[in-house]
């Protein structure tokens, strides 16, 4: 006689879909003067931003969206300014409301974040400017750095390097 053991459901992710939920690239008009400044310079200083986003859309359903705001500045003078939002939908099963807060601010973010950069990267060059490489981010680590300064702050003031809103978005500043 075979005993079988009922297992409960174990938690699923299904990716259903990642897209450019929007963007926006804006820069100087190119002179003769700023590109021999721009090549002769240092690099120029650039300002990265970085916030998450989730909503849910249907039962298991949810977007997530990672936006991106980047400005590029040499001497002072504004170069070029991108904001990009990088989406994704995912279905998930099985899960409770910590997990899936963990799932989405940081797995999910961690699987976006390529793309909005590589999407970004390819905006600065098309605009006729050096290349951009941004620095891989550990979203995981950043959303548990935020879960322990709320806890040490206990709806005290937000920190200065991470604010969670109340719209479960992750902002880094």
């Amino acid at each position: 006689m075979t005993q079988e053991t009922t297992h409960p459901d174990k938690p699923k992710l299904a990716v259903q879909r990642i897209y450019t939920k929007g963007s926006l690239f804006e820069a100087v008009t190119l002179t003769p003067a700023l590109l021999k400044s721009i090549s002769t310079t240092a690099a120029p200083t650039i300002d990265l931003q970085v916030q998450t986003n989730y909503t849910k859309r249907e039962d298991d359903t949810y977007e997530a969206v990672l936006t991106i705001n980047l400005t590029a500045k040499n001497d002072g003078s504004l170069l070029w300014r991108i904001q990009l939002q990088q989406a994704g939908l995912y279905t998930l099963e099985g899960v409770d409301e910590e997990q899936l807060k963990r799932v989405l601010n940081g797995y999910c973010m961690n699987q976006l974040y390529p793309y909005a950069a590589t999407t970004a990267s390819m905006m600065v060059l098309q605009g006729g400017f050096p290349p951009l490489y941004l620095t891989p981010m550990n979203f995981d680590t950043l959303y548990r750095k935020q879960l322990e300064q709320e806890a040490q702050t206990e709806g005290g003031e937000r920190g200065t390097e991470l604010a969670v809103a109340e719209d479960s978005s992750l902002v880094t500043h």
